[in-house]
């Protein structure tokens, strides 16, 4: 089984892992009163990992590997934008 890491670019809501992937870290390209939360499960109602993020442009976030059996969602809340890269590892 070989490990790689892959990225995926988020400016609205969307499903960023499932079966067990693991999120390693984020960067902000840009935001423009952004925040953000990220939920267990493929949908904005299961269990919230991290509430309500606002986070800065230009600056990295290491999550320290959160994985989640069923997936992890991020959910863009509230009026403002934002876009986010986010860095995944997965297994194959």
């Amino acid at each position: 089984m070989s490990i790689r890491t892959r990225h995926i670019n988020v400016t609205s809501n969307k499903q960023l892992t499932r079966n067990g992937d693991v999120i390693d870290g984020f960067i902000v390209n840009s935001t423009s009163s952004g925040v953000f939360r990220l939920y267990a499960g493929t949908v904005a109602s299961g269990e919230t990992i991290c509430n309500t993020i606002t986070p800065s442009a230009g600056v990295p976030y290491t999550l320290f590997g959160i994985s989640n059996t069923n997936g992890i969602f991020f959910d863009k809340t509230y009026n403002g934008t934002i876009d986010i890269t986010f860095f995944i590892r997965t297994q194959e």
